[in-house]
């Protein structure tokens, strides 16, 4: 008797709390990704897996736990009652099928975390957890920080980079530019790296990875950067450091110099010729820039481009000089700008020149007049000097005579023979330029004559009188 009223029982429970044949009436609510990334949108279904009509579903969302929000399905409408009311934000579907349906338009990255619920018919779901993915944003290089350091060799040097915060954690890779033209041949660098992680009040990662090298001659030029990304989104590169080997510790910054001219000289060429001009810059750090050493004439331009590890920098540009114009050569400094050097180029046409020539002709009779004239005049003092001294020759001849007379008649011929001769010569003397060219010859003879004189008449002052 006990177990019939005891299966009765159960028989009536079953009956109560089923309903043709579906067990336990539940509210479920799935998202339509576990993951979403930032700023994508985002699906949330909320179902009632019994068969009765439910009409409205009401949501809740943990950043608004003391709001709730209704979806109503009425006369086949669906309408947003509370704070879900706003199509900028959300989207929303009623199901007759007890199916409500909302979209999250934006998922943005301060619901991360985040949870919602629904409840339908007295009955509510369990929590979903928003998880947002957060691309990186950026990757800095904050350590050095300028794009070019000049270090000694041998010299340990250390780059830091850190990312913006993000999720999944952000990875850092290193790579150094080595400056060859014509691939690409960026070499990852693996050694002597350290990384380390902050996790932001959110939930979301930054990492900052430090990288340390021991510079070498061979890494003079090379460009040092570091990527980052967290396998969503986009990779993100940071500025490119260069690596000078230096030398010296101080700057030594140079003016370019024109081979051959000053600065702010000026050149002559005839009209269309070709000419050659050369600039160089030598120095150490800093050297010029990448923007090159560069010549600009008549507003053409022509550069040359080396590596920061080029002592001597030279650009050779042959030009045609068609007419006058400047021509500068300027070198660029990364932290001290630009620094030019010019020179002037002025054409001259072959007109110009034989004008040139035709204007100096009146110049140049002059100038040979004035030299004929001074040449004319020296040799009439010449002339006249010559005469006046042989006056003063003849006197002493006579005065000679009369000695030579009183002191040996017997020699008398051949005395006035010899002086004879002495007068003789003295009266071949003329004022023509023949004549002047030979007067040092006849005195040379007359001073022969005399010896002789002086040998013959015995006389140890007769040639000492003539030479007063």
């Amino acid at each position: 008797m006990f177990v019939i009223t005891l299966f009765k029982v159960i028989l009536l429970y079953l009956t109560i709390f089923t309903k043709n044949g579906v067990e336990c009436q539940q509210v479920q609510l799935e998202l339509s990704a576990k993951q979403v990334t930032e700023n994508e949108s985002l699906t949330l279904t909320c179902s009632y897996t019994g068969t009765q009509a439910v009409l409205e579903s009401t949501w809740m969302y943990s950043k608004e736990l003391t709001k709730t929000s209704t979806l109503m399905n009425i006369n086949e409408t669906c309408d947003a009652v509370g704070f879900l009311n706003d199509s900028s934000l959300y989207g929303w579907e009623c199901s007759t099928y007890n199916v409500y349906v909302l979209t999250l338009k934006r998922v943005a990255r301060d619901m991360h975390g985040l949870y919602w619920t629904c409840r339908q018919d007295g009955t509510e779901s369990d929590r979903q957890y928003i998880h947002v993915n957060v691309p990186v944003e950026m990757v800095e290089m904050y350590s050095p920080t300028g794009t070019m350091i000049s270090v000694p060799e041998a010299v340990t040097t250390t780059f830091l980079c850190k990312t913006s915060f993000a999720l999944p954690t952000p990875q850092i890779a290193w790579f150094a530019d080595k400056g060859q033209h014509g691939g690409n041949d960026d070499m990852p660098l693996l050694d002597s790296l350290f990384v380390s992680t902050r996790l932001s009040r959110e939930g979301f990662i930054s990492t900052t990875s430090r990288l340390t090298l021991n510079m070498s001659a061979q890494m003079c030029g090379w460009k040092i950067y570091c990527v980052a990304n967290n396998s969503i989104g986009y990779i993100h590169k940071s500025k490119e450091v260069s690596i000078i080997i230096n030398e010296n510790d101080e700057p030594s910054i140079q003016p370019p110099v024109i081979s051959n001219f000053e600065n702010g000289s000026t050149y002559y060429v005839k009209e269309n010729a070709t000419i050659s001009l050369s600039c160089n810059v030598t120095g150490t750090f800093p050297l010029p820039d990448l923007t090159c050493l560069k010549w600009t004439c008549d507003n053409h331009t022509l550069q040359t481009c080396v590596s920061y590890c080029t002592k001597t920098l030279t650009v050779t540009w042959t030009v045609s000089v068609k007419q006058s114009e400047t021509c500068a050569c300027q070198s660029s400094y990364p932290e001290f700008g630009d620094i030019t050097t010019y020179i002037h180029i002025k054409a001259l046409s072959t007109s110009t020149h034989e004008h040139d020539v035709q204007n100096k002709v009146p110049v140049l009779i002059i100038a040979v007049g004035t030299i004929c004239v001074t040449l004319i005049a020296t040799a009439v003092g010449l002339v006249y000097a010559l005469t006046k001294r042989r006056a003063k020759r003849n006197c002493r001849q006579q005065s000679m005579k009369i000695h030579a007379t009183n002191k040996q008649p017997k020699k008398q011929a051949d005395v006035d023979a010899i002086s004879q001769s002495i007068e003789e010569g003295s009266s071949t003397t003329t004022t023509t330029t023949d004549g002047i060219n030979s007067i040092d010859g006849h005195l040379q003879n007359e001073e022969r004559s005399y010896q002789r004189l002086n040998y013959m008449l015995g006389s140890d002052n007769a040639y000492s009188e003539y030479r007063k």
